[in-house]
């Protein structure tokens, strides 16, 4: 028996891992988007100190973020997805200023918070400027003019806006000075590159209104982070029942896979008399009475437990929502069920097939302890060469625990273990990393320790996506189409990094396991696993 299948897919899969590892860590961090800083009190001296009509909001705002993205506090929209929501809405510059309209980009991006303000000063220490009366000079040479013992100066004025109800949080004040005067704020033979003038560069730090600009970012942000005890986490909307009450300890049929945080809060309500559409059956309103407050105290993947306050509570009282009702699901237009999909093993996969009308969230791990996988395996090496070959998976109950089989081969190497887990339901949890690594090198593919983190409290719609920044690194994740392998419909996630693709991954809210897997390397090897068989 050879345990040398895949040493390229090892390297492959643990810089996925890595990434992932990155992600779940940026998503304990409360997420703030930058907008781009209004300009107009000092719209003519930075006329006058440049020659031209130079954006200094977008610069404000990109040196913001990264001093942000380095301190690590928060986690930081990138720029790219800001200007999507920005011109999909058609908002216009005047418009960003406006809380509302900050809030309401904020909930687009999906952030709790959001950064807006003004730049009330920008030029020579002599020529203070407040709002409405800037004066008028004409148009000078690229460098300014000035007294030759004048300094820089730069004052940043900053909003933070809770996005669901568009409340100024906090204020936050950024003043910064040269340490030098001179007569010209920004000399004009600086090298700024072809692109025009770069803020954040070095050669712009370099100069006099450089050092002002650059202090004053670094104080507004130390002042954006003493005020992150005044953000709040957005609370994700869920749809759960009560499965058991012990006083006014309540449990709940949901969990971190679909949302739920420690800490949130949610209320109860117990539904009443459904009125249904006579053609379709479809709940279009349901009558429900109010129960009490739910607070979350402890979270496990597929189920959650709280403090009621009011109540008391039942099973079967809705948690956030009510639950779409038993009618008969309409089938989803954009992604039809096979007729009669095959499982490649004859039987029917039935219901497990189709995909829910609406969003769903992937629940990594949860077996039941019956199913069978097979996938086809490619490998690619950096060299060139491919190797091909397949990974087979079977799990079988045995008491209280199941045991999973695993058999693979790839070119001339074989591989083969047999793992032991407590629990077909217990998520994540029976693939500690001890058991994970049993499962032979390219399991590492489809038993990533992170995805759970990746996924968790996400729901998958077509077109949804979501990032996160840490160190000068990004890393995005896009629900980009969909996907249909073993006879399984799914979406097909995209993730990347630094805008270059790592990974795709098919998921069903039925399959436990991803439906196909490909990942690349830096150095152009590869691996892909793709389910051609399957048994629930």
């Amino acid at each position: 028996m050879s345990i040398r299948i895949g040493s390229r897919a090892v390297g492959v899969a643990l810089g996925l891992i890595c990434s992932t590892v990155l992600m779940a860590r940026a998503q304990d961090k409360k997420k703030i988007a930058v907008l781009d800083f209004d300009y107009e009190t000092v719209h003519q001296h930075v006329y006058d100190i440049f020659g031209s009509n130079v954006d200094i909001g977008k610069g404000i705002s990109t040196m913001l973020v990264t001093d942000l993205v380095r301190n690590g506090t928060y986690s930081v929209i990138e720029r790219q997805a800001i200007d999507k929501i920005l011109k999909e809405q058609n908002f216009q510059n005047s418009g960003r200023v406006d809380p509302s309209n900050a809030a309401q980009i904020g909930k687009l991006l999906g952030v709790d918070a959001v950064i807006m303000g003004a730049i009330t000063q920008f030029g020579r220490d002599d020529k203070k400027v407040g709002i409405g009366a800037a004066p008028k000079f004409g148009p000078v040479k690229l460098g300014g003019i000035g007294k030759s013992e004048a300094k820089a100066t730069v004052v940043l004025d900053a909003r933070i806006v809770d996005v669901t109800t568009g409340e100024i949080l906090a204020v936050a004040n950024g003043h910064g000075e040269s340490k030098r005067g001179g007569a010209k704020l920004f000399a004009a033979g600086t090298p700024l590159g072809s692109g025009g003038i770069d803020m954040s560069s070095s050669n712009f730090a370099s100069t006099i209104i450089g050092e002002a600009t650059k202090e004053a970012t670094d104080s507004l942000v130390n002042e954006i982070v003493s005020a992150k005890d005044k953000v709040v986490t957005r609370v994700v909307s869920i749809s759960a029942l009560v499965a058991d009450v012990s006083g006014s300890e309540v449990t709940i049929n949901v969990g971190a896979s679909a949302g739920v945080k420690n800490g949130g809060s949610y209320e109860v309500t117990r539904p009443g008399r459904e009125i249904k559409d006579p053609n379709t059956g479809r709940v279009i309103r349901r009558v429900t009475t109010p129960v009490g407050t739910l607070k979350i105290t402890q979270v496990s993947p597929d189920f959650s437990v709280g403090q009621l306050t009011g109540g008391p509570a039942k099973p079967g009282d809705c948690v956030g929502s009510c639950p779409s009702a038993s009618a008969p699901q309409q089938q989803s237009e954009a992604a039809p069920a096979p007729s009669q999909p095959s499982s490649g093993g004859g039987a029917s996969l039935g219901s497990i097939a189709s995909l829910p009308s609406g969003a769903w969230a992937w629940s990594p791990y949860h077996f039941k302890g019956t199913e069978h996988f097979k996938y086809d395996v490619t490998q690619t090496e950096r060299k060139g060469g491919t190797k091909t070959g397949y990974y087979t998976l079977d799990l079988q109950p045995a008491g209280s625990s199941y045991k999973m089989r695993v058999d693979g081969k790839l070119g001339e190497n074989a591989y083969s273990s047999t793992v032991t887990a407590p629990d077909p339901n217990g998520g994540m949890n029976p693939m500690a990393m001890g058991q994970f690594m049993a499962l032979g090198p390219i399991g590492m593919a489809l038993f990533n320790p992170m995805a759970g983190m990746m996924f968790a409290g996400r729901q998958l719609t077509l077109g949804d996506g979501w990032s996160t920044s840490n160190g000068g690194r990004t890393v995005s994740v896009k629900v980009e189409s969909q996907c249909q392998h073993a006879g399984v419909n799914g979406l097909m996630t995209v993730m990347r990094e630094n805008e270059k693709q790592r990974s795709t991954s098919c998921l069903s809210p039925n399959v436990a396991l991803p439906l196909e897997v490909v990942m690349s390397g830096d150095d152009n090897s590869g691996l892909q696993m793709t389910l051609v068989e399957f048994r629930p």
